[in-house]
């Protein structure tokens, strides 16, 4: 399982990067919560598809982007905090992700239910 998710990760970062959209790793958390095993699968992968893909552009990125990332945190916490605007920007995208691939995986066992009857 541990090289199904590392592979996992370097295809969302893939797509993270080639997409117009920032929804695309939404879209492919989605397909992750078709092909999950079980919930905590769906659950771990998730968040892990959600989380480091945008923590390494962050990271890549920190730098040419302080200055915009300081104005966006005065905007919103009234001081400038790039940190706490990045932590928030993860917690928010992993929960998205976790939200996307569990119901996937709640779809598709419905779906998987019903045939079955």
């Amino acid at each position: 399982m541990f090289i199904k998710v590392i592979i996992l990760i370097i295809i969302g970062y893939i797509i993270q990067l080639s997409a117009l959209n920032w929804y695309s790793i939404l879209i492919y958390s989605s397909i992750i919560g078709l092909g999950s095993n079980s919930l905590k699968q769906s659950i771990v992968i998730g968040f892990l598809v959600g989380l480091i893909p945008w923590l390494v552009q962050f990271i890549l990125y920190y730098q040419n982007t302080v200055l915009l990332l300081n104005r966006i945190s005065s905007m919103f916490f009234n001081y400038q905090s790039p940190t706490l605007l990045i932590i928030l920007s993860l917690l928010l995208i992993s929960l998205l992700t976790i939200l996307i691939s569990t119901s996937f995986y709640y779809i598709k066992t419905i779906i998987y239910d019903r045939r079955k009857n």
